[in-house]
């Protein structure tokens, strides 16, 4: 049953779009009151190749060797035209800022997975990752004809050796494994405005174990019991301290002390049948990170807005589900709490955030004509905390009618979106130290949406393939 199997995949992906944001604020101080209308013009440009060489060496059913190359390239470039008047000195700022960020990223990894005479599988991996990245902004502004020039490098490392070992009982599934990483990462930042440049070099490395415990007795019924120890990077644009001005009084920046996320999750489920399930989870998170505004330090009033951690935070979710299938009618619903718990600095002190929040969701779909399904989707959140963050309660409904034609290659899927006109989720408040800030959207999310796919050879998930970059992928954003 020997083989080797040797794959490559690319693909390439590029987008362009042009934005336009128009807002009114008011700055007070004392008794003077300073008017403003900010229009703001942005054109992003992004894209990105990526390819992978795949070797796998099956050796039996229940043993084979998988190594997987990957590079990636990312170029991200932006314009942004700022035009701020005020209004109430009538005058004009005019600002135009140009920033690019390139990747380039490497990630290799190898699994070797085995079965032992124990009627253990055993599970033995490696995986490297180094990416390589560049930021340039170019700030010029008519005040003072400035213009300032920041270059930052970030060079990030990341290698980690892990096992998994799972067996199976006659009422027990056991599956737990531990991971441990090492992880580098080099900043140095240059100006055109300073004669020296800084450098930044940092290194982390910790364990992450993880357990699952699946009872499947008696009848019909399953536990499941797991804890896991996981982490969360900070994207590569949270730690360049480059600024990216918004206006004349707040601007953007990075964090290079920023650190990386840790979850303690402990999670506890029963099902019933898979028709029923009730679920209870404890989070304990360390280092959160929370992008929000504070003073700037020499100018009391300018706000920046920068990644920031917050030592300690809890939160606690109850979750049931509930699905029923008839003959040509699937229904299923689910409703959840949270309860988050975490202590913020505010100018009066401090604030403890214990607000209980809730969410559901019923999906109801209708098979008929054996190609055609009509289906409605309806979810509602409540008023809740994320962190530092209030959002306010939304909801959306969905109705559709989905057709598979052609064997199933054919789909062709009709719906309206946001019918209620009630999923503009962009409404909250965000209170930190001594700075409160408010966004009231507006967004209209209503309309009709129309896909239609066709799959020319094969069947529907006969085509599978493997990357190793999507991790440092998704830290790029």
């Amino acid at each position: 049953m020997k083989k080797n199997l040797i794959g490559f995949q690319y693909f390439f992906r590029s987008s362009q779009s042009n934005k336009r944001n128009i807002n009114e604020t008011s700055i007070t101080k004392e008794e003077n009151k300073i008017a403003k209308e900010i229009s703001k013009y942005t054109n992003p440009h992004r894209s990105l190749h990526s390819g992978s060489i795949n070797y796998n060496y099956i050796r039996n059913e229940n043993s084979n060797l998988r190594l997987i190359v990957d590079y990636a390239g990312i170029s991200n470039k932006e314009s942004n035209h700022i035009n701020e008047l005020n209004k109430s000195e009538n005058f004009l700022l005019l600002t135009d800022i140009h920033n690019q960020a390139k990747y380039d990223i490497y990630t290799g990894s190898l699994n070797y997975r085995f079965l032992s005479p124990m009627e253990l599988k055993f599970v033995f991996g490696s995986q490297f990752s180094h990416v390589d990245n560049q930021f340039d902004v170019l700030s010029e502004s008519n005040s003072e004809q400035t213009s300032i020039l920041q270059n930052t490098r970030l060079k990030d490392q990341v290698m980690a050796v892990f096992f998994t070992l799972n067996k199976e009982l006659s009422f027990m599934d056991i599956n737990a494994g531990v991971r441990y990483e090492y992880a580098k990462i080099q900043t140095r930042q240059s100006s055109e405005d300073v004669t020296y440049t800084n450098d930044i070099n940092r290194h982390f490395s910790d364990f992450f174990p993880n357990i699952t415990l699946s009872i499947t007795k008696p009848r019909n019924f399953e536990f499941d019991l797991s804890y896991a120890r996981r982490i969360i990077r900070p994207n590569y644009r949270e730690l360049d301290p480059g600024i990216y001005y918004e206006d004349s009084l707040s601007y953007t920046s990075g964090n290079p002390f920023l650190k990386p996320t840790y979850d303690n999750d402990l999670l506890f489920r029963v099902s019933y049948k898979n028709q029923l399930s009730f679920s209870f989870n404890s989070l304990k998170t360390k280092d959160a990170i929370l992008q929000t505004y504070v003073e700037e330090e020499e100018k009391p009033d300018v706000l920046k807005m920068i990644p920031i951690n917050i030592p300690k935070s809890r939160s606690f979710n109850l979750n049931t589900m509930f699905n029923h299938e008839a003959k040509d009618w699937n229904f299923n619903c689910d409703f959840g709490i949270n309860i988050p718990h975490l202590k913020i600095p505010t100018s009066e002190g401090v604030h403890l955030i214990n607000k209980l929040s809730w969410d559901c969701s019923a999906n109801l779909d209708w098979t008929f004509a054996k190609c055609f399904t009509a289906y409605t989707n309806f979810s509602y959140s409540s008023s809740s905390y994320s962190l530092v963050t209030y959002q306010f309660a939304y909801n959306n409904l969905t109705i559709g009618l989905l057709a598979r034609l052609a064997d199933n290659k054919l789909t062709i899927d009709l719906s309206g979106t946001d019918i209620l006109d009630g999923s503009n989720w962009n409404n909250w408040d965000e209170r930190y130290l001594n700075v409160v800030t408010c966004m009231r959207g507006n967004y209209d999310m209503r309309g009709v949406k129309l896909s239609i796919s066709y799959l020319f050879n094969g069947n529907p998930g006969s085509l599978k393939s493997h990357r190793g970059n999507i991790s440092p992928l998704r830290r790029t954003n």
